[in-house]
């Protein structure tokens, strides 16, 4: 993240990486809101990520949690 910059709902924002059980298809998106248990940032893709699940099946995932540090703040 920009040393200094707030995040707020609307922020559009680049995610840097993602977890080994997700393939992003677009790694930009915008804050929809905040999780209730740590206060991360909600973010709404792009286009949807394929989640793949422990039995080998995939879904989509529309949405992520992410940290900050993970996050870069776009124009």
């Amino acid at each position: 993240m920009i040393e200094g910059q707030a995040l707020a709902i609307g922020t559009h924002v680049r995610l840097r990486s993602a977890s080994h059980s997700v393939s992003l298809r677009a790694n930009t998106g915008r804050i929809v809101g905040f999780d209730s248990y740590d206060s991360l940032p909600i973010i709404l893709l792009d286009a949807p990520a394929v989640y793949h699940n422990a039995d080998g099946s995939t879904r989509d995932l529309p949405q992520v949690v992410e940290s900050e540090d993970n996050l870069d703040i776009l124009a």
